[in-house]
């Protein structure tokens, strides 16, 4: 009850709570292994994230949206190499991508100007760089605080934008 923000997912209403925790989980499971970039789980992750775009009716970047037809999550999406730096060794090079949603302001002057928020959706997967816990070895290091939350904010505050788009 009350005015806590929902989410209509087929003809049920879901709180933002509900959606948020859910978003959450689905990104820090063990299925897609913690994200790392350049592995399958972090491409899992991004089209995880690319249909929770689409579900939104975010609108594809407009560089992006001319390669792909009308409700087309890969649209979204935005392919580059990421480098890593090796101690000692030539840098690991990474295919990944990254998300682009679109809400359109409702003041025509200030349309074409953009507040933009986001969040990085990698972890550390199973690398021992970086982590807290080097000795556990290739164990799936989830990513709950780092930062499938934080994309999971993103989505929540698409949901309200989407609801009430700001004039930018």
């Amino acid at each position: 009850g009350g005015n806590r923000p929902t989410e209509l997912i087929g003809s049920t209403a879901i709180p933002d709570s509900v959606m948020i925790r859910r978003d959450i989980e689905t990104l820090a499971s063990e299925k897609i292994e913690g994200r790392r970039t350049g592995t399958p789980g972090n491409d899992s992750a991004a089209a995880f994230l690319a249909g929770r775009y689409a579900a939104l009716r975010l609108l594809p970047a407009p560089d992006l949206a001319a390669n792909c037809g009308a409700g087309c999550s890969a649209a979204y999406v935005r392919r580059f190499t990421a480098t890593e730096p090796v101690r000692g060794g030539p840098p690991n090079q990474m295919p990944t991508q990254n998300l682009v949603g679109v809400i359109a302001g409702t003041d025509p002057a200030l349309r074409n100007e953009y507040v933009v928020i986001g969040a990085h959706f990698d972890h550390l997967g199973r690398s021992t760089v970086g982590a807290l816990d080097p000795n556990n070895g290739s164990e799936i290091r989830n990513g709950a605080d780092d930062n499938a939350s934080g994309s999971a904010a993103v989505l929540a505050l698409a949901r309200r934008f989407v609801k009430s788009p700001a004039k930018r």
